[in-house]
């Protein structure tokens, strides 16, 4: 899955040195909160109807952002293996630092709009730094 406006091509030439053929490219612009995404929602398809053996997505988060361990158990379920690009590995602290933002961003944009919501989150991403 990727955000739309992103480059296609790390995903793209991954699955070209592996010769893995590309069954869909799936985009969203959405919050990898938003349990609503089109692009997630087929692949949810694409994996129950075992059209697909393999996901490949640049970072975990961009999948989801919360309950990762669910969404690759329900994969697994139908033989959908999920390869991640960057493994960089984050320490807890940074992990709930990012995750407390993309909630408060999230939760921010429902309640007083999406604009708004984007102003909510620079400036916990600037209180964070600060306090950093």
């Amino acid at each position: 899955m990727r955000e739309l406006g992103s480059p296609i091509g790390p995903t793209d030439s991954l699955c070209g040195q592996h010769h893995w053929p590309v069954v869909a490219a799936l985009t969203d612009v959405a919050s990898g909160l938003n349990e609503k995404r089109r692009g997630l929602h087929r692949l949810l398809d694409l994996a129950r109807d075992h059209q697909t053996s393999l996901v490949v997505v640049e970072y975990r988060d961009r999948l989801a952002r919360l309950g990762w361990g669910y969404l690759e158990t329900f994969l697994h379920t139908f033989g959908v293996r999920v390869a991640v690009m960057d493994q960089t590995v984050k320490d807890d602290q940074q992990e709930l630092v990012e995750d407390l933002i993309a909630i408060t961003t999230s939760f921010s944009a429902r309640i007083y709009g999406k604009c708004r919501g984007k102003k909510m989150g620079a400036t916990v991403r600037q209180a964070t730094a600060v306090l950093a």
